[in-house]
């Protein structure tokens, strides 16, 4: 093993990680633990998410396309992406 590949895949890492955990962060600053884990909540904002997919179906699907695929490339599990595109896109 060279010590530029050992140095690519130690950035790689920690690009990785940075960007998890920013994200991670964002998302519990605004929703609270609780809210995700219940049905209630998704029920109560389903009107919103629908409504903001009528209204900008093109623009959510080129983010999400593009989000897809930066997120497989960094070896992030398909939950978060089956999930929404399950709840989004029907």
């Amino acid at each position: 093993m060279n010590l530029s590949s050992l140095n690519f895949k130690v950035i790689l890492g920690a690009i990785y990680l940075a960007l998890l955990s920013i994200g991670l962060y964002f998302l519990f600053s605004v929703v609270d633990i609780k809210d995700l884990m219940s049905y209630e909540f998704i029920r109560l904002n389903k009107d919103i998410i629908l409504k903001y997919k009528t209204e900008n179906f093109l623009f959510l699907g080129i983010v999400f396309f593009i989000f897809s695929m930066i997120w497989v490339l960094l070896l992030g599990f398909a939950m978060p992406l089956l999930i929404f595109s399950g709840f989004v896109f029907g």
